[in-house]
């Protein structure tokens, strides 16, 4: 039964109907036997499905106003946490510059000075590390120039009681 092959639509059907081109008759065919295993003719099935399409079609501006809202959300949160990640590495060197304030001045000799325990862990590992990379491994702004100068001053302590020394290429542990 190839009712879908007229060349014309009958009179009744003037201007209430559309036309469709398939890739090939096979394609037709499976589309037909759709129809016929439902119980339907292919216009009912051509209608139900473009239906169910205009459907899914209403649904997609709910989608695209959240995808919208979530994109919106991900980058405020993004920003957020660019924001708490600066302030966290702020408070970091604040730490840092308050619990290593006793080498601010290399040549104080009197009172007990505490290391930083990241700095003679880095240094221990038997490689050799220039000053940009201790700095930051220990996570400390090098355009912090208190924090730098804390640092430096405690490598130069520690040179002084021979437990590193400074090479061309930076700072072993001996």
């Amino acid at each position: 039964m190839n009712s879908l092959r007229l060349p014309m639509p009958r009179k009744a059907y003037k201007g209430k109907y559309g036309t469709v081109y398939f890739n090939s008759e096979e394609e037709l065919d499976r589309w037909e036997e759709k129809a016929r295993e439902h119980h339907i003719t292919f216009s009912t099935l051509a209608k139900e499905a473009l239906n169910q399409l205009a459907e899914k079609k209403e649904a997609r501006p709910d989608l695209i106003q959240k995808c919208s809202e979530l994109e919106d959300q991900v980058t405020q949160l993004q920003t957020e946490l660019r924001l708490k990640t600066t302030l966290l590495t702020r408070l970091e060197n604040d730490i840092f510059k308050l619990k290593h304030s006793p080498f601010a001045d290399i040549d104080q000799q009197d009172g007990a000075r505490t290391f930083s325990l990241g700095l003679i862990g880095l240094l221990k590992d038997g490689r050799v590390h220039d000053s940009e990379e201790i700095l930051s491994l220990l996570g400390i702004d090098k355009k912090d120039f208190e924090a730098c100068r804390l640092v430096q001053n405690q490598l130069a302590a520690l040179a002084n009681h021979r437990l590193v020394t400074e090479t061309s290429r930076g700072w072993r542990w001996l």
